[in-house]
């Protein structure tokens, strides 16, 4: 994470967007302010400073408008917050991608499917493949947290996890996007069985 470190009034504002958007969640764990009253950064907002170097501020912005158009209530953490200013989606987001066709192909999923084994998916259990997906989105952000680059955009191509990391044929794309969308069905249905299955009540007990 080499480059700059923000500014002091770039914490500064920083600090008051995250504020404004979550309020005493924010303010309670991190501080309502990123200076002390000696005007000097406090421990939390060296931190996050630290954490964010390289981020420019035009990435800070978009950060704070994926936190605004985020639907989870509670602040980022530093690393999940870094991650918005990158770009980097959710790995519910790269899920939806890969069990929709219809989708096009963003280059961090694909970044994402090149650290994916295809046999060994293939022949997963779900809670197996959910964990190579989840092992692989955690590749990739780290790759692009740390500076790497993206596959260019390539419409209609996948690349899938072979030892040389080569760029799949359109047919072999289709088919195992196929894979990954039955997939992801099959675990959708194994989860709302699960959830029945805790929701319908116990038979009565004989007195």
């Amino acid at each position: 994470m080499a480059g700059d470190m923000p500014t002091s009034a770039a914490m500064r504002q920083l600090w008051l967007r995250m504020v404004a958007i979550y309020g005493a969640k924010w303010a309670s764990v991190h501080g309502a302010a990123a200076e002390t009253d000696a005007g000097k950064l406090t421990e939390t907002a060296n931190t996050w400073a630290r954490g964010l170097a390289g981020v420019t501020g035009e990435q800070l912005g978009a950060g704070l408008k994926a936190c605004v158009s985020s639907s989870d209530p509670w602040p980022p953490t530093l690393s999940e917050f870094r991650a918005r200013c990158m770009g980097i989606p959710s790995i519910a987001a790269v899920q939806l991608i890969l069990g929709d066709k219809t989708r096009p192909m963003t280059p961090f999923v694909r970044q994402v499917w090149s650290y994916v084994d295809a046999y060994r998916f293939r022949a997963a259990t779900s809670d197996k493949a959910e964990k190579i997906l989840r092992d692989a989105y955690e590749l990739a952000r780290e790759h692009v947290i740390n500076g790497g680059a993206l596959p260019e955009p390539v419409a209609g191509a996948l690349s899938h996890g072979t030892e040389e990391h080569k760029p799949a044929s359109p047919e072999v794309a289709a088919k195992h996007l196929a894979e990954v969308s039955e997939f992801l069905r099959r675990r959708a249905a194994q989860v709302e069985q699960e959830r029945a299955a805790d929701e319908t009540p116990e038979p009565p007990r004989a007195a």
